[in-house]
């Protein structure tokens, strides 16, 4: 050891640690993969004395013979079947290391005891073993010296100050066993390895003579083969870098998908109920400024929209600022306005502080979508839909400046919901500018308009649409006795008005689609859900002819549902059932969905710290439902 330290004062030396002489003792280290509790088992899985030594202090280098070929190098294996010589043996890594060995010597427990509920003295282990009298007692356990690491902390904590440390010396050899181990070929019910094993390896010449050979020609088809001297063909293994999905959380009932929460809970969504309106995003987003400054563009692109227009749908959104830009304006949507979770307004982005509830004047802002009208096509799912979103993608500002609208002569591509004020369709236009209006706003239902002025608007509107997908051309003459009915009416009287019409059966044929519009009509200003679905009903059985049904007859219950589903039911639902309603969209629906997993590649380079994505759209609800859960820019009504 170096000697320098005598030039230290003694000041120098109170303020250091005490010096410990190393004595010159080279020590090698086997790191057994097992815990070794019999030191005798221990040697033996090692090869044995003999080959343990021959390994130990072993040329770590490669070293080459005579005749110039590299020498094997006299490496330490293990294995935990010692006895077997079929046994695949996991060979050591031998490294060189420069580390101190220490000895640390601790007061030993001496670990008395006696027999609970008796009254004799305390015995040491070696006494109880040997029957309290020196006698040895054959029905003790055996003992040995293994001390668990629990044991060997406790005994430094109560000897704080009385333990002794020592240096053992360097170890400047290592062998450590981090190869992964081979397959095991089990040998026992092969004949010609049980042969060798019994017969061979035991060498022994009377053994070795019962040894028998097959001498006859050719193969024998009825024995193995046999096994590959070696399987895997990496030693090392192969990190794979498994990390636990964030998203995916752990509990007693099962496993949770969290990821669609994160994005619900990130979103501002109230009840349609709810007195007050939120004034800005929840205090527990991050901070705009920690934002990347891509997100932070897009925040002041939306805020700019909302100023020019107060109430936009995601269509709007998607058509102004780029369809490639779906994933990040849905995050940066978060920090401009808030949604209604169901009602007139639903699935619109809604600026902060404007509460469309109060002033008839936003009545043109509310919101119709339909989950299901006649298919154009094929259905836009997967690969399909992922090139109809790169379509719309590539399309220019210009050409996707209208495709948020229905004028009553084309069908948008980018989806079936609609804002009252992009109808563009003279006949509904001239329905939804009635002056006749409620007196107050109906939150969960038909908002500012009456139930007749909604029931002909978005009736006219499917229709319209399913006549168009279809490949005809509407006919407005249809709609010109509904278009005159009142805003409210009583059923009966309307009914009565072309009874006369229904009982003839000529007349019925001859109008049957007018006739069609007009309970359709009556239907959906009681109980929107029947009328709709009843409508594609009545769209199968004109490709099915058969017997006609008196309609008119029918009882329509009015849809008096109240009976609210939470958000946790929405986010819970199953994924088969949100693909069940995805495939009723057709193919015009909207279906954000099957893009979420590819469009986080995108716009990767713009990414911030903060991801929310909201997974699925909620499936379809009833129009009536208080509350339908949350489905901002996603989830459709079921009419």
């Amino acid at each position: 050891m170096n000697n320098g330290h005598n030039a230290f004062t003694p000041l120098d030396r109170s303020q250091h640690a005490p010096w410990l002489p190393i004595p010159s003792r080279a020590i090698s280290v086997v790191e057994h993969p097992a815990i070794v509790k019999n030191v005798d088992k221990g040697i033996a899985s090692l090869g044995g004395p003999l080959k343990l030594s021959k390994g130990l202090r072993s040329k770590l280098e490669t070293t080459t013979n005579a005749e110039g070929d590299d020498e094997l190098k006299k490496l330490i294996s293990v294995s935990l079947r010692p006895d077997d010589p079929f046994a695949k043996r996991l060979l050591s890594t031998p490294v060189r290391t420069n580390n101190l060995l220490l000895k640390v010597t601790v007061p030993k427990r001496t670990g008395r005891k006696r027999k609970r509920g008796s009254s004799g003295p305390f015995l040491s282990e070696g006494e109880i073993g040997r029957g309290g009298n020196g006698v040895p007692n054959g029905s003790a356990p055996y003992s040995n010296n293994y001390t668990d690491a629990p044991t060997i902390y406790r005994s430094l904590q109560d000897n704080a100050s009385t333990h002794k440390v020592a240096l053992a010396g360097i170890v400047d050899e290592t062998h450590r066993f981090r190869n992964m181990p081979d397959l095991q070929y089990a040998a026992s019910q092969n004949d010609t390895m049980v042969g060798l094993r019994d017969c061979v390896l035991p060498k022994k010449y009377s053994q070795l003579t019962k040894y028998n050979l097959n001498t006859a020609a050719g193969a024998d088809l009825t024995k193995s083969v046999g096994p590959s001297p070696e399987f895997l063909q990496m030693p090392v293994a192969f990190n794979y870098r498994f990390q636990q999905n964030p998203y995916v959380k752990y509990t007693e009932k099962g496993v949770v998908n969290i990821q669609r929460s994160l994005a619900y809970n990130s979103y501002t969504v109230i009840k349609p109920t709810d007195e007050y309106v939120p004034s800005g995003p929840k205090p527990g987003l991050p901070a705009e400024r920690d934002l990347t400054p891509y997100i932070q563009s897009l925040i002041a692109n939306i805020r700019a929209l909302l100023l020019e227009r107060p109430v936009v749908t995601r269509q709007l959104l998607y058509n102004r600022l780029g369809w490639d830009k779906r994933t990040k304006l849905r995050q940066a949507a978060v920090y401009c306005g808030f949604f209604f979770e169901s009602g007139p307004w639903r699935e619109a982005l809604i600026r902060f502080g404007v509460d469309p509830r109060k002033d008839p004047g936003y009545r043109k802002y509310q919101t119709v979508s339909f989950l299901s009208y006649l298919k154009a096509g094929t259905s836009k799912h997967h690969a399909v839909f992922d090139q109809h979103v790169m379509k719309l993608a590539k399309m220019s500002p210009e050409e996707l400046e209208t495709e948020h609208t229905f004028d009553g002569v084309n069908v948008s591509q980018t989806g079936n919901i609609f804002q009252f004020c992009d109808i563009t369709d003279p006949l509904i236009a001239r329905i939804l500018a009635t002056e006749d209006i409620r007196t107050t706003c109906a939150p969960t239902f038909q908002g500012w308009y009456h139930v007749g002025t909604w029931a002909k608007a978005t009736v006219i509107l499917k229709d319209k649409m399913n006549t168009i997908i279809g490949g005809e051309t509407p006919d407005d003459s249809l709609y010109q006795r509904v278009i005159n009915w009142p805003e409210l009416w009583d059923d009966k009287d309307v009914a009565a008005q072309y009874k006369a019409e229904i009982d003839d059966r000529q007349i019925r044929h001859g109008k049957k689609r007018e006739h069609d519009v007009m309970h359709s009509v009556r239907w959906a200003a009681r109980n929107p859900r029947y009328a709709f679905e009843k409508m594609e009903a009545l769209l199968e059985q004109e490709k099915q002819p058969g017997e006609e049904q008196e309609p008119e007859d029918l009882d329509v219950p009015e849809d008096m549902t109240e009976d609210p589903v939470t958000a946790d039911a929405v986010l819970n639902a199953e994924l088969e059932d949100a693909e069940d309603d995805e495939d009723d969209q057709g193919g015009e629906g909207d279906e954000d969905d099957d893009m979420e997993g590819n469009e986080e590649d995108e716009d990767e380079d713009m990414d911030g710290s903060w991801e929310a994505e909201d997974g699925h759209d909620s499936p379809a609800m009833p129009v009536r439902a208080v509350s339908e859960g949350p489905a901002p820019f996603g989830g459709y009504y079921r009419v």
